[in-house]
């Protein structure tokens, strides 16, 4: 799943093991930051129209350096799409899968 290595990478957390599905493949990846966000596999995944589809949560994270996180986050595979409906206060990005999230500095 590339998004989990995405995440884990982006945000330093501790990947455990996978979660099974009843046929014993590879569905939950608990990825920890904190407390515990999951990840789950989804094998009839549709990569979102952004802009048009309707989201049903965005992943919002601040960082004490946004432009250092921008340029690694980018680094690491996500991309800057053209709009940018945050102006100065925030910036979005798409993570490898194409799923939008947001980046800020300290407010």
């Amino acid at each position: 799943m590339r998004h989990r290595g995405f995440y884990a990478a982006a945000l330093g957390p501790r990947v455990s093991e996978p979660y099974s599905d009843e046929d014993g493949n590879a569905a939950a990846f608990p990825v920890w930051v904190g407390d515990m966000m999951v990840f789950r596999s989804a094998t009839a995944f549709k990569t979102p129209a952004w802009r048009q589809d309707e989201l049903a949560f965005p992943r919002d994270t601040t960082f004490d350096d946004a432009e250092a996180a921008e340029k690694q986050l980018v680094e690491l595979g996500a991309t800057r799409p053209a709009h940018q409906p945050g102006g100065d206060h925030w910036t979005a990005l798409l993570d490898p899968s194409s799923q939008p999230f947001c980046i800020s500095g300290p407010r």
